[in-house]
């Protein structure tokens, strides 16, 4: 009899604790609030009841998003070599052109042509190798055109003179002492257009007649390399006479 009391005891005090704990835990419904994420410190989740491991919700918690490796930045190409700078080009003396120094004339003989400078300091030296108005009188007397380039073999002199009382010895069969030639110019390229008019029967010391020479982008040059031009000059001379 003893025995049937004790187990009815504890059964009566074994469902006095399972209506307790029942009650005591059964907060309601209270609505839908979002997927929570729930922490560490045993926080509800989003189905109202206790974590009951007091830790991380595994199904709750929004796992961490892969975004992968950040891909490497792409190398930047190299630099294209800068062109390199073009040559400047000599820089040395502009040439003079002195075409508009030479503003006297004359001529003489067959053929020979010559101008010069007011001041008689700059000289223009021509003379053909042949005897051009020889051959125009004994070829019927029309007129004839011959051209040269320098430098040309069929030129006796073809010249730029630089110093004192130039002209006094050309087509002049007298000594000048007062001539004085400080430095010589050789024409080294540029063209000459000779017309050769004969006039007249040609008597044995006179072939006379007219010459007409275009010297055109004539440049002359001295021993040391120093430069002159003539860009345009034209030298129209009775010719065929002879000095003396």
């Amino acid at each position: 009899m003893r025995k049937y009391m004790i187990l009815a005891s504890v059964l009566a005090a074994l469902t006095g604790c399972d209506k307790d704990t029942s009650d005591s835990a059964d907060t309601g419904y209270t609505g839908y609030t979002g997927h929570d994420t729930v922490t560490d410190s045993g926080t509800a989740d989003d189905t109202g009841g206790v974590d009951d491991t007091g830790g991380v919700d595994d199904t709750a918690t929004t796992p961490p998003d892969d975004t992968g490796e950040t891909g490497q930045t792409g190398e930047t190409g190299e630099t294209g070599h800068t062109g390199e700078t073009g040559d400047t080009g000599d820089t040395g003396a502009k040439i003079i052109d002195v075409a508009s120094e030479l503003t006297r004339s004359g001529g003489c003989s067959d053929i020979s042509l010559y101008a010069y400078s007011s001041d008689d300091t700059l000289l223009l030296n021509f003379a053909t190798d042949e005897e051009l108005l020889i051959q125009a009188h004994e070829g019927g007397g029309a007129p004839t055109v011959h051209t040269f380039s320098a430098p040309d073999a069929g030129l006796r002199r073809f010249e730029l003179l630089v110093g004192v009382a130039l002209s006094y010895p050309m087509c002049n069969d007298v000594s000048i002492p007062d001539t004085v030639i400080e430095d010589t110019y050789l024409a080294v390229s540029g063209t000459v257009t000779l017309t050769v008019t004969p006039d007249g029967k040609p008597k044995a010391w006179d072939h006379s007649g007219d010459a007409e020479a275009t010297f055109t982008d004539v440049l002359f040059e001295n021993g040391a390399g120093d430069q002159l031009h003539i860009s345009e000059l034209t030298i129209s001379e009775r010719v065929g006479w002879l000095p003396g």
